[in-house]
């Protein structure tokens, strides 16, 4: 099965107080991210994160890849901003089947473009394909929500799902997350 999430942001404590994610510390905050992708995502499954695994600061990154092999899945990074620091060491790892900076793929029958930043327009997508993003994590921009809303882009990103990642069925299965 396929999965996808970003902006997970590990041990971020600037995230945690920008997005006013819930928990009480980033200790708590990765720990809960850790149990629900791996109560969700079995080991056969591939996950796609479309970026920001580092926190904003950079981050440590021995602590940052020994939280992200604890996660179930193949994962394939779709780069975000935050990852860029670390790109050399990211490859080196061995956490992660792939890099990309951009994604076209197939799910379930779709064309699926995956980015980390949102795309005013993409691959096909006159034709019904789909565009996954992350990177705007739970803001509310009025000119992007205008933008999408009669196009198929969803902000997959974990402040606005529950801190978990998700399929393809789970995202059309919603309203439309901007």
């Amino acid at each position: 099965m396929l999965f996808y999430t970003s902006d997970m942001h590990f041990c971020d404590e600037k995230i945690r107080h920008v997005c006013s994610r819930p928990f009480e510390n980033t200790d708590i905050m990765n720990q809960t991210i850790i149990q629900k992708w791996n109560s969700k995502v079995r080991v056969t499954d591939t996950v796609y994160i479309l970026g920001d695994i580092f926190p904003c600061d950079g981050g440590d990154f021995g602590t940052i890849s020994n939280i992200v092999k604890r996660l179930n899945g193949d994962k394939i990074l779709i780069i975000g901003n935050h990852d860029e620091l670390h790109l050399t060491s990211i490859e080196k790892c061995g956490a992660f089947k792939t890099l990309e900076h951009i994604a076209l793929i197939q799910d379930a029958g779709k064309e699926i473009m995956l980015c980390h930043y949102p795309m005013m327009d993409w691959q096909n997508e006159h034709l019904g394909s789909f565009h996954l993003y992350g990177h705007i994590h739970n803001k509310d921009l009025p000119q992007i929500a205008n933008y999408y809303k009669d196009k198929s882009a969803f902000n997959v990103g974990q402040d606005v799902w529950s801190f978990e990642p998700v399929t393809l069925a789970e995202i059309l299965g919603g309203t439309q997350c901007i």
